[in-house]
């Protein structure tokens, strides 16, 4: 009798071996070797993501709901710091420098 092909796999398939990142390594400092211009373009944009975050934190402390905003900057970032989609990088920093405050 032949055995399942399902069953046969798991005899066949290694499993992955993981090990640590070397000490030091970021998954920004790997996107920063391998996509410089996105690296460049995160650090054009800095000034303006922090002082977008500062009137974020007043429109806030006055009462006004800025959680839209807030969501927007936070994929931002995380593009930013885990993408090299220098288009969607642009895109979103377009989006927030045309928003108004009250909404999105």
């Amino acid at each position: 009798m032949r055995e399942p092909q399902s069953r046969k796999l798991i005899y066949v398939t290694n499993p992955a071996v993981t090990a640590p990142a070397p000490v030091g390594w970021t998954p920004q400092i790997a996107l920063a070797n391998c996509f410089p211009g996105t690296a460049e373009l995160r650090r054009a944009i800095e000034p303006e993501i922090q002082a977008l975050g500062v009137r974020l934190d007043r429109e806030e402390a006055s009462g006004r709901d800025t959680s839209c905003l807030r969501q927007v900057l936070r994929e931002l970032r995380w593009r930013l710091e885990y993408t090299a989609d220098a288009h969607g990088i642009r895109a979103k920093t377009a989006a927030l420098a045309s928003a108004p405050m009250s909404g999105f």
